[in-house]
């Protein structure tokens, strides 16, 4: 799969299918088939340095898509009203409780009555 040489920092030689050109265009050669594969394998190596020197700026590396879902994460988190959602795990923590250690076996009557 292309996508983990790039994660790895390697230029590609990627099929001009699906979203692979949108991934991975400026960042390695394309080809259509088996007809230009050749073709393509010998302008990759012709061009790799330049390609591998350029894989420093590929926007889709493993390390900013996780830096992107932590701040995406802790913004969900600073937007949330923290009373609310403490009080809606306890009750739940309670629910789980009484049914574990107290051996409720109707927990939709249990939560009716109580919540």
């Amino acid at each position: 799969r292309p996508e983990f040489a790039l994660l790895c920092g390697l230029p590609l030689l990627y099929r001009n299918s699906g979203a692979l050109p949108e991934y991975c265009k400026g960042f390695g050669v394309m080809f259509d088939g088996v007809y230009d594969l050749r073709e393509k394998l010998i302008e990759i190596i012709g061009e790799y340095d330049f390609l591998f020197d350029k894989m420093e700026h590929y926007p889709y590396k493993a390390r900013n898509m996780c830096e992107n879902y932590e701040k995406f994460i802790l913004e969900l988190l600073d937007n949330i009203n923290l009373g609310n959602l403490l009080k809606r795990r306890f009750k739940y923590f309670l629910i789980y409780a009484k049914e574990i250690i107290l051996g409720i076996k109707d927990i939709v009557l249990f939560k009716l009555k109580r919540y």
